[in-house]
């Protein structure tokens, strides 16, 4: 080959660039945005501008980006933001799927996309305050200093809004896969600390255990093939006596412990099978479902037992008679009818799955609140759906955070605020939520923006 021909042949390849460290595209930008690479040059970034690994991202003043990531993520750079790309990996051979963020300076807010929805432990953003684990999550992330402060001054009000915690209980141990449907029956993945709503199905793999602490103390432990669902949760710690506490087994077992709602008010707890109706009396006690009990259908009760280790419970089966079970006795309902045991089966008596009573929680940590005010400098991180983690980079304390949930941390332990802050309520920088014409997806795979649809013409 002639060297002439050679130099060609270089330049060209040369020329064209590597798609394979490209992680994100610019969808939006108002004002003026840069990006600096890993060589340390610095360009302006505008729609439709490619982002790589390594990038560190800078808005002006008044200004902000929004960048769609190659998992479908989208997030909104702030004004005044200074971002880093640190690395991104996503449906690449010989990687696993993850994202590290660094936020230096500013904020943003996130959408996030399929990379943490995957895996809990997959996507972070990493600040001078804490590590922020993202899991599934819509929410903003704010470094501030003295601006959070002003915004809060320009706001249509000066008073925070308070918020409730609105999660009924949260996980404190988990072994293997499980996840969690809400009300619609749309899953998503459970990882430690994340919250469980009232409506809410858990659901464990084969092989896979977990706890779940409620707000009132109270401590459910499901085994492996288990589907329970909190069919109603109300607590307030002022008055636990007032409070309401409903759960239904669908199949599987679980080991309870009941907390102050079951102290203060017995008649409010109740656990609900398709076999039969258990009250509980400030109690420790393992339920099982299989056969027909698991299974709509099927006819008859087979399948339901029950035994109990601390208390007292009282178990009301669809047909037949009532029977009360103090601490070491069990009841199983079969297809020969009701039994009483001496000694309760294996898949009771040592049912595979932690008793609730030796997994230690810290419920102020998992569900509680405490005062803040705008003022504050530090990292504020708000969920507006999903679930986060924030690990404090001095204590490495980890708070746990859910739908709705404002937490702070400034190289102190983590707090998750009372009230939400007025600065993030009204902020007006859009989140990033980006429509994409359909000119551009057509064009983006190859096919001529002027085959589209046209009005009264079929192609």
């Amino acid at each position: 080959m002639p060297t002439a021909l050679k130099l060609l042949l270089l330049s060209l390849l040369i020329q064209v660039p590597s798609y394979a460290a490209i992680v994100a595209e610019v969808a939006s930008v108002q004002g003026a945005a840069s990006a600096q690479g890993k060589n340390g040059g610095l360009k302006l970034i505008g729609r439709g501008s490619i982002l790589n690994e390594g990038d560190e991202i800078i808005t002006a003043p008044n200004s902000h980006a929004v960048l769609k990531f190659n998992d479908g993520g989208q997030i909104t750079v702030r004004p005044d933001t200074r971002m880093k790309i640190d690395s991104f990996a996503f449906g690449q051979n010989g990687r696993e799927d993850s994202m590290v963020l660094g936020l230096f300076k500013g904020g943003l807010r996130a959408v996030t996309g399929l990379i943490s929805k995957q895996s809990a432990n997959a996507a972070k953003i990493q600040t001078s305050s804490a590590t922020i684990g993202i899991r599934g999550t819509d929410f903003d992330a704010r470094l501030c200093a003295g601006d959070c402060a002003q915004e809060a001054k320009q706001a249509p009000t000066q008073q925070n809004k308070a918020v409730e915690v609105a999660a009924a209980a949260r996980v404190v141990s988990l072994s293997g896969k499980a996840n969690v449907k809400n009300k619609e029956g749309v899953a998503r993945m459970l990882a430690q600390g994340g919250a469980v709503y009232v409506g809410e199905r858990v659901e464990t793999a084969p092989d896979a255990t977990v706890v779940l602490a409620f707000r009132d103390g109270g401590k459910v432990s499901l085994r492996s093939d288990t589907q329970m669902q909190i069919d109603r949760f109300e607590y307030k710690a002022e008055v636990p006596a007032e409070g309401n506490f409903g759960v239904s087994l669908f199949k599987g077992g679980l080991r309870a412990l009941t907390g102050l709602i079951g102290k203060t008010k017995p008649d409010a707890v109740q656990y609900k099978t398709k076999s039969a109706t258990i009250g509980i009396r400030g109690t420790g006690v393992d339920f099982e479902c299989t056969a027909a009990c698991a299974d709509p259908e099927l006819p008859g009760m087979d399948g339901f037992g029950a035994y109990v280790w601390e208390g007292s419970i009282t178990v009301t089966p669809i047909s037949g008679p009532i029977q009360q079970l103090n601490p070491g006795e069990t009841v199983l309902i079969k297809i020969s009818g009701i039994l009483r045991p001496s000694v309760p089966p294996t898949s009771l008596g040592n049912m595979p799955a932690p008793r609730p009573d030796t997994i230690p929680v810290d419920l102020k940590l998992l569900f509680g609140q405490a005062e803040g005010n705008n003022e504050m400098p530090g990292l504020y991180v708000h969920v507006r759906d999903g679930n986060v983690s924030l690990t404090d980079n001095t204590s490495q304390q980890v708070l746990f955070l859910g739908k709705d949930e404002t937490g702070f941390s400034n190289k102190n332990s983590p707090i998750r605020l009372r009230e939400l802050p007025v600065f993030i309520e009204f902020d007006k920088t859009p989140i990033g939520i980006v429509k994409i014409p359909l000119r551009d997806m057509l064009s983006k795979n190859g096919i001529p923006s002027n085959l589209g649809c046209k009005p009264g013409v079929a192609k």
